[in-house]
């Protein structure tokens, strides 16, 4: 089924961000990486419509608090 708009850009922000992640951390075990998705997910940024997610190239999004 196709998510609504946010959640769509929700989706391909979060995977560009993860996929950058496990580029810049290609060396790192399973488990470490496990505890930095945890933090990072933990520190994520609530976002709504209109925000620029360019600002949050580094970071986690979520929509829903």
């Amino acid at each position: 089924f196709t998510n609504r708009e946010l959640a769509r850009k929700m989706d391909y922000h979060n995977n560009a961000v993860g996929r950058q992640l496990f580029i810049d951390h290609i060396d790192q075990e399973v488990p470490e990486m496990a505890v930095l998705l945890q933090k990072m997910t933990n520190e994520s940024t609530f976002i709504k419509e209109g925000d620029d997610l360019e600002q949050l190239k580094t970071q986690l999004v979520h929509i829903s608090k």
